[in-house]
């Protein structure tokens, strides 16, 4: 999104070196392809299809930019694009590895160790325990979930429940236009009901709630945030997908809203931004583990008044737990594809579509999954900590987790006395 005729210059500025960048991405993968360290083959061919499909599309283009800035952008990206693709087909696919996993790369499961320290930010945790944590909390969520069919009187299996649950009607959304209403409208109950009650600082940045750019539905999650700037200039933007709005479901609303918006990633980002204690880089740089262990820790802030948005809570806490399963199961312990899926299948709300989305995303991006509900615990333990030493308000229990940022798990422990 370009505002002025000097941010589109700046770009085109930039855009010069992409010839260059491409040079360089090709060159090092050569080099991957003598080493034997190559992406899965499923990866590649994804990869492959989605340039395919901004070529095809035209996706680079700017609608609201004149003819001879698409001219230019056009000049430069289409034939290094390519030109990747051309290499992709020829000479990297075929040399890619039919595995998933970090670890059947050279050196990997030491690498996937170091990644997992670095995204958790917390010292004398093993992948192994890590594991075992979300083997336990999945039973934990699932027997929760059983409650609830238990307290809507429902007769039948877990699976046959989420069938139930999908298909009713009351809890689709009819348009693309209505599924933005309700989440804009959850948005503002939260904003007069919930924050003033849990939290004592207010934030002037605004958040708009948009859907997944078209182009992009395909390759993005069910949702997503994006900051505003630290300026103030631009607001914040929750992205809802709707590639298909009959694989959403009205039970998420509440919980994703909490997750994204206010009190999750819009209101702690906005504080760090217009904070003017906090230096430069501390705004411009987050821990994983953090951010998203506080978006989760949101969650569990809802109203949830139905039982079907409480179970809206639960299948995304559900995701979370699968999460450290799958992501440590890919990475570490040499699962296939096959029982990742079967695994998510098994436990999980979601549909065969949105479970291989998902999966996509734990095998390109080792540890991240694992940042969510481990960040969520750490910010249970400290919550634990501050009541046990005679804390009461809850809100300033919030204004001292938020008040220096996305720091280290580390760091947040030491404050509360926690080893």
């Amino acid at each position: 999104v370009f505002d002025t005729k000097k941010s589109y210059d700046i770009f085109l500025e930039k855009m010069t070196i992409f010839p260059e960048i491409c040079f360089s991405v090709v060159t090092k993968m050569r080099e991957g392809i003598k080493k034997n360290y190559v992406l899965p083959k499923i990866v590649a061919t994804q990869l492959l299809d989605q340039l395919t499909s901004l070529l095809k599309n035209k996706s680079y283009h700017n609608k609201s930019a004149t003819k001879s800035f698409n001219k230019t952008i056009e000049e430069l990206m289409v034939p290094e694009i390519q030109r990747l693709c051309d290499f992709l087909k020829s000479e990297y696919i075929p040399a890619c590895r039919k595995t998933i996993g970090w670890s059947d790369l050279p050196n990997g499961r030491k690498e996937y160790e170091f990644l997992v320290k670095n995204t958790i930010t917390q010292s004398g945790i093993s992948i192994d325990s890590i594991h075992k944590f979300g083997l336990l909390e999945v039973e934990r969520i699932k027997s929760q979930m059983e409650s609830i069919m238990e307290q809507m009187e429902f007769k039948g299996t877990r699976k046959e429940f989420f069938l139930y649950i999908r298909n009713r009607k009351d809890l689709q959304f009819k348009s693309r236009n209505e599924m933005l209403k309700e989440y804009r409208e959850m948005f503002k109950h939260i904003e007069k009901n919930i924050m003033p009650r849990l939290f004592s600082k207010k934030i002037k940045s605004k958040c708009e709630i948009l859907r997944v750019p078209e182009y992009n539905e395909e390759y993005s999650p069910e949702a997503y945030y994006m900051e505003g700037d630290t300026n103030g200039d631009r607001p914040g933007r929750f992205y809802i997908n709707m590639r298909n709005i009959a694989q959403n479901s009205k039970i998420e609303i509440e919980s994703l809203t909490l997750h994204e918006t206010l009190p999750g990633h819009h209101y702690q980002l906005s504080l760090v931004n217009e904070s003017n204690k906090l230096p430069e880089f501390v705004k411009l740089y987050g821990i994983e583990a953090y951010l998203e262990g506080w978006g989760l820790y949101c969650e569990n802030l809802g109203e949830y008044e139905t039982a079907e948005s409480y179970f809206g809570k639960l299948v995304l806490e559900m995701i979370r737990a699968i999460r450290l399963v799958v992501d440590t199961g890919i990475h570490y312990y040499g699962w296939s594809y096959k029982k990742c899926f079967n695994f998510f299948k098994k436990y999980g709300f979601d549909t065969d579509e949105q479970i291989d989305t998902q999966l996509i995303r734990y095998i390109c991006i080792p540890s991240q999954a694992l940042a969510y509900k481990m960040g969520e615990k750490c910010l249970i333990e400290c919550l634990q900590k501050f009541h046990k030493d005679g804390g009461e308000d809850i809100k300033d229990f919030h204004n001292m987790i938020l008040e220096d940022g996305a720091i280290p798990l580390y760091l947040l422990r030491e404050k509360f006395g926690l080893k």
